[in-house]
């Protein structure tokens, strides 16, 4: 073919191109996102009639395992010189044929995919080769065979398990990589897909997650500790938490096996009954962070007074609540609260209607730590939440 010249594309995303085009030159051009970065150039020395001329391009490394190679030629390929015996794909450790499917791009018939049939194999070497008998439609063939070797990436042989710690309630999204030991010993970040990416961190414990590296069979262990949910402070941007309730609330938080305490020396004050211990269950909590409430108070008409007595404020506004307020629900029949629990935090921090609380409905819930609807937006199952007190700085 007269003035004709070969070029190599490599495109960051999947393709290599090797074009034939007028000006006598081999050009191998590395592109990023489709865009030329930079390029070689490589001036043919032989006459078209030199039977054993052979351009060879640079060796490419790295190249993904399911590589697919574009030829791109100067005009519209002849159909039936797109054979494999005149574009091959050669293993160089063997010698033999790789296998491979030829397509001709339909939107432009001087494209040419070299799509292989399975996957090459990781950290082997390969030569393409064209045949310069390869065509164009109006007969013209390539001046001489073009050939490049590439060698496929490496795939990780084995991935450290990871451990992390999160605080209850906190969001936590499984990484999209993880870090991968290379068999040369190095480590490179690599893509992994996780069995399960569901992950609650309201519950206190240790989650393990496992995922594999893409395209191995490499897996990787993720252990995720929640620990328990604790605060050093807590305000609304008007008021700022007590120290005796964030105490009271991070002995709560602190481990179900508190809780349970709790409740158990409720219900030893109540008869050994769980029934209607919601006073006991918050007067208990808060004597074992020093406030001393008698342990005759037993319902929401003298907590609330106790509480008013000792300087505490009532709040009718939901939306000034803060972790550590001590909430008191609608009135029942003898004109007082009928329940009352500690507020831990909003469910949504932009929706007020759910909130995790702590109260003695472990019965209910197996834990007094539990999601109340407190509004009664979704449930019509408790009393709607009317006031909130607090302990004033």
């Amino acid at each position: 073919m007269k003035d004709v010249v070969k070029k190599i594309l490599l495109c960051a995303a999947i393709v290599v191109l090797i074009q034939v085009l007028p000006a006598g030159k081999l050009i191998f051009a590395e592109t990023n996102s489709g865009q030329t970065s930079s390029d070689t150039s490589v001036q043919q020395t032989t006459s078209s009639s030199n039977a054993t001329e052979v351009n060879k391009i640079d060796e490419k490394t790295g190249v993904a395992l399911n590589k697919i190679w574009t030829i791109k030629l100067s005009k519209p390929v002849n159909f039936s010189t797109v054979t494999n015996d005149i574009i091959k794909v050669i293993e160089k450790d063997t010698g033999n044929s790789f296998q491979i499917n030829l397509h001709i791009q339909q939107s432009d018939p001087s494209c040419i995919n070299i799509i292989p049939v399975n996957d090459y194999a990781p950290s082997k070497e390969y030569s393409i080769v064209i045949s310069k008998n390869l065509k164009s439609q109006d007969g013209s063939n390539l001046k001489s065979d073009v050939t490049m070797d590439f060698k496929t990436q490496d795939l990780p042989v084995s991935a450290d398990n990871i451990n992390i710690s999160v605080m209850q309630f906190n969001d936590y999204t499984l990484p999209n990589e993880v870090q991968a030991k290379m068999p040369d010993g190095t480590t490179k970040q690599w893509d992994v897909q996780w069995n399960n990416n569901s992950i609650d961190t309201s519950i206190v414990g240790t989650y393990t997650f496992t995922g594999t590296l893409n395209g191995t069979n490499v897996s990787v262990n993720l252990n995720l500790n929640v620990t328990p949910y604790q605060i050093t402070s807590a305000s609304n941007g008007t008021r700022n938490q007590s120290a005796l309730q964030i105490s009271h609330l991070n002995y709560l938080m602190a481990s179900k096996a508190n809780r349970d305490s709790v409740e158990d020396a409720a219900a030893k004050l109540n008869g050994n009954s769980e029934t209607n211990t919601c006073v006991y269950f918050a007067s208990e909590s808060y004597r074992r962070v020093g406030f001393a409430i008698p342990t005759w108070v037993c319902n929401t008409h003298k907590f609330s007074d106790l509480l008013t007595s000792y300087g505490w404020k009532k709040d009718y506004n939901k939306d000034n609540l803060i972790s550590g307020d001590q909430a008191f629900t609608k009135n029942d029949s003898t004109g007082y609260p009928n329940h009352t629990y500690t507020f831990v935090k909003w469910v949504n921090d932009n929706d007020h209607s759910w909130a995790y609380i702590v109260d003695n409905q472990r019965s209910i819930f197996n834990d007094g730590l539990h999601k109340r609807d407190i509004l009664l937006v979704d449930t019509d199952q408790f009393t709607a939440f009317q006031y909130f007190m607090y302990k004033p700085n």
